[in-house]
């Protein structure tokens, strides 16, 4: 079901076959899906998503776009600028590496899901500075996240219901576990 525009063609409708997102022409380098929303890096390193924009359930602003609004075609996330490197999504919210290794994200937050050590939603995107700057790789899950640092240590952050951020317990984290 297409009820948020998370197919990106301009349209809610529900397509049966492959449709081509034209509004993000050819050079798209990297693509992420959400819960209801994308992500697109293009070859210049802007962000662009597109789809649910998160109010049904907690006016999160999974797109990062400064408000809950759903969105039919690609909108770039002008917060983030042009120097991304790589982008994921985490359940209802985005994240984006810059190419100096900094990190920055947005939308829910449910769990300390954003890693700042916060709870409230974050609509816009909004730098992870304790983490620093040398990063290479990240991933989100629903409500946690893992950060590859450029050593080879992981780092884990969010919700621990089932004891998804490995620690050996079951308790959310707010500050950050390093794995080696």
């Amino acid at each position: 079901t297409d009820r948020y525009g998370q197919l990106g063609d301009g349209t809610t409708d529900d397509r049966p076959d492959p449709t081509r997102v034209a509004a993000l022409g050819t050079d798209t380098v990297q693509l992420a899906l959400g819960h209801s929303h994308a992500l697109a890096l293009k070859q210049g390193g802007a962000v662009f998503s597109w789809g649910d924009g998160g109010c049904d359930g907690g006016c999160y602003g999974a797109l990062g776009l400064g408000d809950t609004d759903d969105r039919l075609s690609p909108t770039e996330i002008t917060g983030l600028g042009a120097d991304n490197a790589y982008i994921a999504t985490q359940g209802n919210g985005g994240m984006a590496l810059k190419s100096d290794g900094r990190l920055f994200n947005w939308g829910d937050n449910y769990g300390n899901a954003l890693g700042d050590g916060t709870t409230p939603h974050r609509r816009s995107p909004v730098e992870l500075v304790a983490v620093g700057s040398d990063n290479a790789h990240v991933v989100g899950g629903k409500y946690h996240a893992l950060l590859l640092k450029a050593d080879g240590s992981v780092l884990s952050w969010g919700s621990n219901r089932y004891g998804q951020i490995g620690n050996a317990g079951t308790t959310n984290q707010v500050r950050f576990l390093f794995f080696r």
